[in-house]
């Protein structure tokens, strides 16, 4: 079992647990079953599921962020985990990157739409509660107001 899998790497076939489980799952079973987790199987064979480095991960961000120059989480999928583990978050390998993670901010008039929406159902509108609870609707109103309070005083006053 040692020698499939050091044989796939030889072959330049994915060690990934998932395309191993998908395309050999007797070899995943067998792994797991005998070393108790495929990742102790890998580290018995000397070798290593990681097959993304730094400079991979931030051309693979670019490449899929494009011209929006923006990627989520969400969207990027399993390439967030590999950010996770070269850059210790996902925000700091899109930095790296040169590109925003996340959702686009909201546009003004939503802002102020979900701030009056807080204030109708009795919620919290402090900038503490709302970065905790909506961090999209904070992250926007900063970007586009300035600060928190300026966008509250907007939808305060706009009406």
């Amino acid at each position: 079992m040692v020698e499939e899998l050091q044989e796939r790497q030889d072959l330049g076939l994915s060690l990934n647990a998932t395309a191993v489980f998908q395309g050999r799952p007797d070899l995943h079973a067998a792994a797991v079953r005998r070393f108790g987790s495929y990742r102790l199987a890998l580290e018995e064979a000397g070798l290593s599921d990681h097959e993304w480095t730094r400079d991979r991960v931030v051309a693979e961000l670019r490449r899929r962020a494009g011209e929006r120059g923006r990627l989520s989480a969400k969207q990027a999928g399993p390439l967030t985990g590999a950010a996770q583990r070269c850059f210790g978050s996902y925000s700091a390998a899109c930095e790296a990157a040169g590109i925003e993670c996340g959702l686009p901010p909201l546009a003004p008039a939503s802002i102020l739409y979900r701030v009056r929406k807080r204030v109708r159902k009795n919620q919290p509108i402090d900038a503490v509660s709302v970065r905790r609870d909506d961090p999209r609707l904070y992250d926007s109103a900063r970007r586009r107001f300035g600060t928190w309070s300026l966008a509250v005083s907007a939808a305060v006053l706009r009406r």
